[in-house]
């Protein structure tokens, strides 16, 4: 094949790549293929590119991860990876996966089971292989919905700057940590299917990208098309040049980070460190929350289980102390104040088995999986029972109707309540009793205190403390395992369902 190497495809990824320093002579590249027109575009681009000596690379390798989630359509994704491989004359590692059943053992969305198996296998490949870097073949198109799926979760500055070119794999097995790099992300996927159809290339085609169970899959397939035709047609680009900026703006506010988080540490170890709260508030808040944000990465804790409103939370108890003076976060880390000093301290589950009582208020992730500290407690049949996670995710009204609700609630168990997301006023938190709750427990015709509802379910005095209690701004809206809050029951107007469930 006469190969076209002033191709403007070609040319854009080697300018992505000189432009963010992706790339050294002596590198080796695994390349994450899936079989579809972004890996397979990726494929052929890095392959052309290195044959031509444009882009100087020790090896290219390949990987391919079979999750098992479409049957036969998954194997024949398999053949066809395996014989691009031996096409283009590339080593290959392929494993499998059963994505499914890993999901439903660790109580985690099949989008999170898959993503963080997909990682384990990449990072374990490439170090048997003796490869420094992951390439990953997101593109511009993934950018955009990447910043827009953040914007309607909610995120700081760090968040809207969306994908990074490269950034360093959490990887504690390895001296210098491995690296991800993304080649692919200034090109959009019209170019990408353009490159392929002037190549020849073929590629696979999954179907599961057209389904809108997952929410992005909606966002690409309904919410972007339709900001684009009614609202800005070049949306996609907005969302892109909107991450540049924030880039810019959170690469500003980490060059002093490392120098004004040192002034303000008073004590700091592998997993403790103490701040002085009282010059700390005094910062501007983006600045608070920049150098927490900082702070916890010298603490090794990995900041995609711990959100913007994580930090937030921190900034909060910092700046209002009247209202709660402990946090649990994600990771086991706690976060208290106390006289001027802000103290965070990773307790592992030896140390928290110790207390009397959990802390008193964990800011949870919705939709997400919230790992629990111990001696949080829910009732099943009367009995207290540890709850060791609460899932939250969003639940389509058609996805509701196929559960056939009348069934769905004749068969749940004390551990799933499913809640009207319209109705919960601004952040959900999980805590324990504290004077003077009360709320109105769903078909009861009024509110009560909290001692007599536990009193009505014979629950014994000394659980009491320990039940969890999920809140918003608001109040209680359920009590773990017992009652939801009539406000936030499902009604004849509901347009959208949160689904709680513990494990």
């Amino acid at each position: 094949m006469n190969i076209d190497i002033n191709d403007s495809f070609l040319l854009e990824i080697l300018d992505q790549i000189e432009r963010n320093h992706l790339a050294d002579p002596d590198d080796r590249w695994l390349l994450a293929v899936s079989g579809g027109p972004d890996s397979m575009a990726m494929l052929t681009a890095l392959t052309e590119l290195k044959n031509s000596a444009r882009l100087p690379l020790a090896d290219l390798q390949l990987a391919h991860l079979n999750h098992q989630l479409r049957a036969d359509q998954s194997d024949a994704d398999e053949t066809f990876i395996r014989q691009q491989a031996k096409n283009s004359h590339l080593p290959i590692t392929v494993a499998r996966c059963d994505v499914q059943a890993l999901a439903q053992n660790t109580s985690q969305s099949l989008e999170t089971a898959a993503r963080q198996a997909r990682y384990d296998f990449l990072a374990q490949t490439a170090r048997k292989n003796y490869c420094n870097k992951i390439a990953l073949a997101h593109n511009a198109d993934d950018q955009a919905e990447t910043i827009l799926h953040r914007i309607i979760r909610g995120t700081g500055i760090k968040g809207l700057a969306g994908i990074t070119p490269i950034r360093d794999l959490d990887d504690d097995q390895s001296v210098k940590p491995l690296q991800i790099v993304r080649p692919l992300l200034t090109v959009s996927r019209d170019q990408i299917e353009q490159f392929l159809r002037r190549r020849n290339i073929p590629w696979r085609i999954d179907a599961s990208n057209e389904s809108n169970t997952f929410t992005r899959n909606r966002i690409r397939n309904q919410l972007l098309p339709l900001l684009a035709e009614q609202y800005n047609p070049q949306v996609k680009q907005a969302l892109i040049r909107l991450g540049q900026t924030a880039h810019w703006l959170t690469d500003l506010l980490s060059r002093n980070a490392d120098a004004t988080l040192q002034n303000l540490t008073l004590q700091f170890d592998s997993n403790s460190a103490i701040l002085d709260a009282a010059s700390l508030a005094q910062l501007p808040p983006i600045q608070q929350t920049e150098l927490i944000r900082h702070l916890l990465e010298k603490l090794k804790l990995p900041l995609q289980r711990i959100s913007f409103l994580h930090i937030r939370s921190v900034t909060d108890l910092l700046n209002h102390p009247d209202q709660f003076s402990k946090l649990q976060l994600p990771e086991n880390l706690q976060v208290a104040l106390k006289n001027q000093e802000l103290h965070f301290s990773i307790v592992t589950d030896q140390q928290d088995s110790q207390k009397t009582t959990p802390l008193t208020q964990i800011i949870l992730i919705s939709p997400g999986t919230n790992d629990l500290p111990a001696k949080y407690l829910f009732v099943d049949n009367q009995q207290s029972q540890p709850a060791h996670s609460l899932r939250i995710e969003n639940l389509l009204l058609d996805q509701y109707n196929q559960l056939n609700p009348a069934e769905f609630y004749r068969a749940k168990s004390h551990r799933q309540e499913i809640i009207d997301p319209d109705k919960i006023v601004g952040q959900l938190t999980l805590r324990t009793w504290q004077n003077g709750d009360r709320f109105q427990p769903l078909g009861s015709a009024g509110s009560k205190t909290l001692g007599d509802f536990f009193t009505d379910h014979n629950i014994p005095t000394e659980s009491r403390p320990q039940i969890g209690l999920l809140c918003d701004d608001r109040g209680i809206i359920w009590t773990l395992g017992l009652r939801i809050a009539d406000r936030v029951k499902i009604t004849h107007k509901t347009s959208q369902l949160l689904k709680l469930s513990l494990a």
